[in-house]
């Protein structure tokens, strides 16, 4: 059922069971304040984005993220007892994607590198999931893009970047392109910043990477 006001879920409340409570701001906060001091153990960048996503950078290899990812999600679960998934890439629109299929597949347990995933999988998400599902395309983005023949991820990402961006602008020419959303079978990488190295961690073989965190 989609989300709507309570006042029109009234008639069906006691068939449903439902019990009404209200909304405790300041518990919110706290616990995500406590969420966010445990990711930022892991990292020495952290960009908190909202009450309940974080972004962090991150170094090491695509098996050491994965490792990394569920440190943190058992860390966040052990000392403040909530749930989170993390998506792991190489740019945050990417990163966010990847979190999208963390929560979507159980299988992965929470944790999700683009980068282990095998090409073919990635591809057929990209090609399932709508282009409002990426990061900063809303409804009305949506409608423009579906107008000229782009539905999904995988649309966007095959479109002609002169197109996008005499039709939008470069910004977000240079975000949905395949600068934000490379064909994987290439490995490229790509950052927009670089960071300084986690806390414990060696130097990498490969460029930093962002990890997407929601609770």
């Amino acid at each position: 059922m989609a989300p709507a006001p309570a006042r029109s879920a009234r008639a069906v409340a006691d068939q449903w069971g439902l019990i009404r409570r209200s909304s405790n701001y300041e518990l919110y906060g706290d616990l995500s304040t406590r969420v966010m001091q445990q990711l930022g153990r892991y990292t020495a960048w952290q960009e908190i984005y909202s009450i309940d996503e974080s972004f962090l950078g991150l170094n090491g290899t695509p098996e050491e993220l994965v490792e990394r990812g569920r440190q943190m999600k058992e860390a966040v679960a052990s000392h403040v007892g909530l749930p989170v998934c993390v998506g792991i890439a190489p740019t945050k629109t990417l990163a966010k994607f990847a979190n999208r299929i963390a929560k979507q597949n159980p299988n992965l347990g929470g944790v999700c590198n683009l980068e282990t995933m095998p090409p073919d999988d990635v591809d057929r998400i990209m090609s399932r999931v709508p282009v409002t599902g990426i990061w900063g395309v809303a409804g009305r983005l949506g409608k423009r893009l579906n107008a000229l023949g782009i539905f999904t991820i995988a649309d966007l990402r095959a479109a002609d970047p002169v197109m996008i961006r005499k039709k939008f602008s470069v910004v977000f020419q240079r975000c949905s392109s395949c600068g934000a959303f490379p064909a994987f079978r290439s490995r490229r990488a790509t950052r927009t910043r670089s960071r300084p190295f986690s806390p414990g961690a060696s130097p990498s073989r490969s460029p930093p990477r962002s990890a997407c965190t929601r609770s």
